[in-house]
């Protein structure tokens, strides 16, 4: 295996394609370099040459599209890893599940390129504005985790932080290629999760089930079905006032007003509506609150240190204790550890390694407002944790 003579660069897209399975050049280019200050022509032949050794090596394949085929671009063609690659990006990355193989359907393409163009949309949202980022993306199994759940898979789980609030959101891709009668069903599913109460324990807040459909039309429809079984359930006041379905095509999502703006249609409500709520709480016409999304963690400005376990990152081990990541920040510790494992300013050792904190090791430092006084007691409690016999990552 020749994952030791790749790049760091040329070890991201395995990642990617880990996850989302095809990608397109130009999304591969945008995940690669969203932050990087180099010109569209360097980027563009940079990506390039790392998907062309990439491809050499065996770790990827590229496959013709078709031309009716969503996402991703104009470009035509789309990568996926190969079982080499994926071996590699496993043995980057253990927590990957087995290997699957990608589906080579047109349709399971075009779904996955969707995803990597809305994963890119909000990404995009959240660089661009002030005050705004993702906490967190989880794709399919992880998504379902992160619900509680054994047999609803969302396609992908968001947390979006703005200055007021935090969306908690379920997103779904619809390409049109199934009947609104299977997608109530899985409407369905949402609602006896939520009815069972075993999201509590994972999440802050009930998630608002957003869906990208192929076209106005079929957003339409989507919103009267899940209209539709909402007003009809036994519960229904409960479930108007505590759970939220809006749906939007793919073409106004990707559009001038963003995914958050107001293109929205909202099941039970009329017009269109931005996902973000000018206030923290959104309310129906009754008044009521909804709870999906919820006030931002912390507006005080305080910066605290935070400790997170690794997974053996040193081998063989030189230290009898475990490895650790210290870093400080003014989001709360669960959050900006959600944020590491998102890829999300994050340590590429707490990212890949990172298994849960350790507030037992941090929670003796004071927090304070002052960025130059965070960065020393940070300092300070790294060199603290090395004479102690840890392995110590970060601590700048």
């Amino acid at each position: 295996m020749y994952v030791s003579v790749l790049s760091l660069r040329e070890r991201e897209p395995l990642f990617h394609l880990a996850v989302y399975r095809y990608l397109s050049r130009t999304q591969i280019e945008e995940f690669l370099f969203e932050r990087s200050a180099l010109t569209a022509a360097s980027r563009q032949v940079i990506t390039k040459r790392i998907l062309r050794r990439l491809v050499t090596l065996g770790f990827l394949e590229a496959q013709r599209r078709p031309t009716a085929e969503l996402g991703g671009g104009t470009v035509r063609v789309a990568y996926s890893l190969t079982r080499a690659g994926y071996a590699a990006a496993r043995a980057l990355d253990p927590r990957l599940p087995v290997w699957r193989g990608a589906a080579r359907s047109t349709v399971s393409i075009s779904h996955s390129l969707v995803k990597g163009d809305v994963a890119l949309a909000i990404r995009r949202a959240a660089r661009t504005t002030v005050g705004q980022e993702v906490i967190e993306w989880e794709l399919e199994r992880r998504a379902a985790a992160r619900l509680g759940s054994s047999s609803l898979v969302p396609d992908a789980f968001l947390i979006y932080a703005t200055p007021v609030c935090d969306l908690h959101a379920c997103v779904e891709v619809d390409l049109d290629t199934e009947r609104p009668g299977i997608f109530a069903e899985k409407i369905r599913q949402y609602l006896d999760l939520y009815r069972s109460g075993s999201w509590q324990s994972s999440v802050r807040a009930w998630p608002v089930v957003v869906t990208i459909t192929r076209t106005d039309g079929r957003a339409r429809l989507l919103q009267r079905t899940a209209q539709t079984i909402l007003s009809t359930a036994p519960d229904a006041d409960r479930l108007g006032t505590q759970t939220e379905f809006d749906f939007a095509a793919l073409h106004d999502f990707l559009g001038p007003a963003g995914p958050f703006g107001a293109i929205w249609r909202v099941a039970g409500r009329d017009g269109l509506h931005p996902l973000i709520p000018l206030s923290s709480v959104s309310e129906d016409s009754s008044g009521s609150a909804r709870n999906e999304r919820v006030p931002t963690s912390r507006t005080d400005g305080q910066r605290c240190v935070y400790v997170i376990e690794l997974d053996d990152v040193e081998q063989p081990r030189t230290t009898p204790l475990p490895c650790v990541y210290v870093g400080q920040s003014a989001q709360p510790a669960e959050v900006r550890f959600a944020q590491h494992k998102a890829g999300y300013k994050s340590s590429r050792f707490a990212r890949r390694f990172g298994k849960h904190l350790r507030p037992d090791l941090s929670d003796h430092v004071n927090c304070t407002a002052d960025w130059q006084t965070a960065l020393g007691r940070e300092a300070a409690l790294a060199a603290e944790l090395r004479r102690a016999g840890h392995c110590v990552h970060g601590g700048h």
